[in-house]
């Protein structure tokens, strides 16, 4: 028992740690940093615009952020269904 439990929070470790780095948000922001830099760097350098940068606007989903949309929802009723689970078994064995 001990180790299933140690196996289902390093689990759920491992999905929060690839739910921060997934997130959309994150990622949104870490591409405007990067576009803000290299617009920056090529000002600094006096270079006229020749490539068009980053825009912020999106206006519909890929299929990638669509399957990790799903599979995050999957993952989220997967845990509260095994929560549910544990917790059901947990409360029969403390009332018997």
């Amino acid at each position: 028992m001990k180790n299933i439990l140690l196996d289902f929070c390093l689990v759920l470790l491992v999905l929060m740690l690839a739910g921060q780095f997934l997130n959309p948000d994150y990622l949104k922001t870490e591409q405007q940093k990067s576009a803000l830099d290299s617009f920056n760097q090529d000002v600094r350098q006096g270079q006229t615009l020749q490539s068009s940068y980053l825009s912020s606007r999106v206006d519909e989903e890929n299929q990638v952020s669509q399957f990790v949309g799903e599979v995050s929802d999957l993952s989220r009723q997967a845990i509260s269904n095994t929560v549910y689970f544990f917790s059901g078994l947990l409360q029969n064995l403390f009332e018997s």
